[in-house]
């Protein structure tokens, strides 16, 4: 017997309202009880008859006042024969399997399936009807919309009309206007041709005026017609076979346009055949975390139309977790043309570039180009690596961190030249951009803020345009024509640790393998490296300060002159005063390191002293006369932690002993003028090249 609480003698309010909730409460949980009884009491009735004999004498679908009877036999009817309906279970999964279809029809917005007796007279006792309580959707739909991104804005207005003939059949027209598209339309009729509704068919008539001054120096105005048969799923592949044909016209050019997009202008049509397949398992399409897409397009032109081509592309992306909250992913996409009869159009060829492909460069940007005009071009391919983290303690935000890496080139096909080497010629030669930044997932877009890495160099090449064509076309002479090219990218792109590091090579594993500098700067293009902003913001002057004591030791004059003109020019920050004690465990190689930089002084200030300035005289020699005759020239001075070195107990000889001293005045400020800082520590060793200028 339940027990309760009681009201009091004095008619308490509280204690009332106290009483009615434990009855409520009470009655719930019987309520409750009742149909969890009741339907575990369905449950096994059931499950014990499911071979109980049964038979569908009918199937009637209610409340579908829009939809022709021959469609809705022809969804039904294959279940029906699918398999022999004969017992419970072969009768509830007919049931299941024609409420699935009604559903995946898009017409209907719900569906109740009913088991009853069978009306008709001549039916047996064990004969039911299957019927269908149905709610059909709203026939009509439409929005309008605004968009902003890209460097672009639109508004468009779509209409939509459901079961247009009876049949699941669905058309949609979209108009738009915007400041890239300019204006299109797009309608599409779209019909199921199979009764489990994976084949659709669709006809599509569109137009459309696009803006490409951003990157063409012109304007395309599209008129066509496509047809679309498309069947499968995106889980577990979908094809689709397509023919297209469309009138283009390349007009609108500005005054600037180049001689070859002037040439690209005018009409021209294409009438191709296209086929895609596609494989989507990643869990989210905007910001995956596991799973796998794949697509791969094939498209050939020439059936008629100006247009004679066969294009391929392939694209493919792996998204993988790495750790609690961490995601990472890998994109690859690739695309050849090739020229059948005639040669290629502007509007046919790929274009690459921009926050869809290869970050951090302007949209369409990549590729072969005259003047301000991106041409396209026939074969191309781009890679990108992204790591996704959650915001620390948010992992319930939609705001993420972004590690990201992209590469990828564009090229025109020389046709003297075989496939194999186009390729070849188009991976060797990428395009790189690194950076960090924030993904706000906003479904069914995803907004990204982004830091390039590369980003200092890019401001360098626009305020210093003459020495960024001028060391970046060397570097990039030097680089590809290195084998090694892959382990150079590495060495300069790989973040950690962020400043590099020196390598700590002793004195006799210099002297005994001659030639050690010279061999490694080869593979590793140390001389064009030196020409990247990226690797002089990455290098120290303790590298520096190595790098010279390595050039001492193995006697390679042209690397320490170098060396010194990088550190004088390139480096005008890098005080000598202010390189850090290296604090060596090796006491010989301590004290060349100390030698080393008391020399960089006496070099420096004789340099000072002829008027040259640091990062400034090289650009603008014409200034050296000036500063000769500076009252307060800006003297360099040594490193405290140079004083630490002493005298080695033996002569180290590596090479015969040359003065220091040379043609020219000496600076006065340095102490012991004159002196030798080697010598002083009784080490014979050349560094003339170091007052090389």
């Amino acid at each position: 017997m339940a027990v309760g609480p009681t009201a009091g003698t004095d008619d308490d309010p509280d204690d009332a309202k106290k009483v009615l909730k434990w009855q409520e409460e009470r009655i719930a949980r019987r309520l409750r009880g009742q149909y969890e009884s009741a339907a575990l009491h369905l449950s096994n009735l059931i499950h014990n008859n499911l071979s109980t004999p049964l038979n569908i004498h009918s199937v009637r679908v209610e409340g579908a006042n829009n939809a022709r009877g021959s469609f809705l036999g022809f969804l039904i009817n294959p279940v029906l024969l699918s398999e022999p309906h004969n017992d419970v279970q072969s009768v509830l999964h007919a049931a299941r399997s024609i409420a699935d279809v009604l559903l995946r029809t898009e017409t209907f917005s719900s569906v109740e399936a009913h088991i009853e007796k069978a009306r008709d007279e001549i039916a047996g006792p064990r004969d039911v009807d299957l019927v269908f309580k149905t709610r059909e959707r709203g026939r009509w739909f439409v929005k309008s919309a605004t968009e902003f991104g890209n460097n672009e804005g639109s508004a468009s207005i779509t209409a939509r009309m459901l079961n247009v003939f009876g049949g699941a059949e669905s058309f949609e027209a979209n108009v738009s206007a915007g400041t890239t598209t300019r204006k299109s339309f797009q309608g599409t009729l779209s019909a199921p041709i199979t009764s489990d509704l994976n084949c659709r068919a669709d006809l599509t008539a569109f137009g459309l005026h696009r803006d490409h001054t951003s990157f063409a120096s012109c304007s395309e105005v599209l008129r066509g017609a496509k047809a679309v048969v498309r069947g499968g799923k995106p889980v577990s592949g979908m094809h689709e076979l397509a023919y297209e044909a469309v009138i283009r016209n390349i007009g609108g050019l500005t005054p600037t346009a180049s001689m070859s997009m002037r040439e690209a202008a005018g009409t021209t049509s294409k009438s191709a055949v296209s086929f895609t397949y596609t494989l989507d398992t990643r869990d989210d399409r905007v910001m995956s975390t596991r799973g796998m897409y794949g697509k791969i397009y094939q498209e050939l032109a020439g059936l008629g139309g100006d247009a004679s081509f066969y294009k391929a592309e392939a694209e493919s992306q792996l998204s993988r977790p790495l750790l609690p909250g961490v995601s990472g992913s890998i994109a690859l996409r690739s695309g050849i043309m090739w020229a059948l009869s005639r040669p290629t159009l502007f509007p046919d060829r790929f274009q690459l570039g921009g926050p869809l492909s290869v970050r951090s460069f302007q949209s369409n940007g990549l590729g072969p180009r005259d003047g301000p005009d991106s041409l396209g071009g026939d074969i191309y391919w781009s890679a990108g690596l992204s790591i996704i983290s959650n915001i620390p303690r948010k992992a319930h935000w939609p705001v993420k961190t972004h590690l990201w890496l992209n590469a990828g080139r564009l090229d025109a096909m020389d046709r003297s030249r075989s496939v194999v080497e186009n390729i070849k010629d188009t991976v060797t030669r990428p395009s790189v951009s690194a950076g960090v930044g924030l993904i706000y997932k906003f479904d069914p877009v995803r907004v990204e803020v982004n830091l390039n890495f590369l980003h200092k160099i890019r401001v360098w090449c626009l305020f210093q345009p003459r020495d960024c064509v001028i060391r970046n076309t060397r570097f990039a002479q030097v680089l590809w024509m290195s084998e090694n090219r892959i382990q150079i990218f590495v060495y300069l792109l790989y973040p950690y640790p962020w400043k590099l590091r020196p390598s700590l090579l002793s004195v006799s594993e210099l002297q005994t393998s001659p030639g050690i500098i010279a061999r490694r700067r080869q593979e590793m293009e140390m001389t064009g490296l030196k020409w990247t902003s990226l690797f002089r913001l990455r290098d120290t002057p303790l590298c520096t300060l190595y790098r010279l004591y390595e050039c001492t030791v193995d006697f390679n004059e042209d690397e320490m002159m170098m060396e010194s003109h990088y550190w004088f020019h390139d480096q005008p920050t890098w005080r000598l005063a202010d390189i850090p004690d290296p604090q060596d465990p090796d006491t010989t190689r301590y004290t060349i390191l100390a030698a080393m930089a008391e020399a960089l002084v006496q070099a420096f200030n004789y340099k000072i002293a002829l008027g040259l300035r640091r990062g400034i005289t090289r650009d603008d020699p014409f200034l050296v006369r000036k500063f000769k005759n500076d009252a307060n020239p800006p003297w360099e001075e040594c490193p405290s932690w140079t004083g630490n070195a002493g005298r080695l107990p033996h002569v180290l000889q590596l090479y015969p002993p040359l003065p220091l001293g040379g043609n020219g005045p000496e600076p006065e400020p340095i102490a012991a003028t004159g002196t030798n800082p080697f010598l002083l520590r009784n080490i014979r060793a050349n560094t003339n090249q170091l007052r090389n200028i």
